[in-house]
């Protein structure tokens, strides 16, 4: 395979920066995260209800977890590169596990959105 040195952000060297920031991002809001789950009381469901109906709360956890899935979704498309040979069946499981990615950012949002509308 010939590799194309006259581009400087091919694919694999975009989706490795990706990986690196998407990391370097989840830091500061699994710490807050964390930090707001020590600071609950009782961990009853009316108690996380309100946690999350707080606007900057629900914002805060969505990009947490929009970001924790993105960011799996990278680590995943790393793997199936390296360890599925067959390209055709690569294509297809990197599809499809971009599309469950998408979907599952999809629902999260949905979700949140629910609880903070209750």
């Amino acid at each position: 395979m010939v590799k194309n040195y006259s581009n400087p952000m091919s694919k694999e060297r975009k989706n490795w920066l990706l990986q690196r920031i998407s990391s370097i991002i989840l830091i500061p809001l699994i710490i807050w995260f964390f930090w707001n789950i020590i600071l609950l009381k009782d961990f009853t469901y009316y108690e996380i209800l309100s946690l999350f109906k707080i606007k900057i709360n629900g914002f805060i956890f969505t990009t947490m977890l929009i970001t924790m899935i993105y960011h799996s979704k990278l680590g995943l498309q790393v793997i199936f590169e390296d360890y599925i040979d067959n390209k055709t069946l690569q294509s297809k499981a990197i599809y499809i596990m971009t599309f469950f990615s998408y979907f599952l950012i999809l629902l999260s949002i949905i979700s949140l959105f629910i609880i903070y509308i209750k």
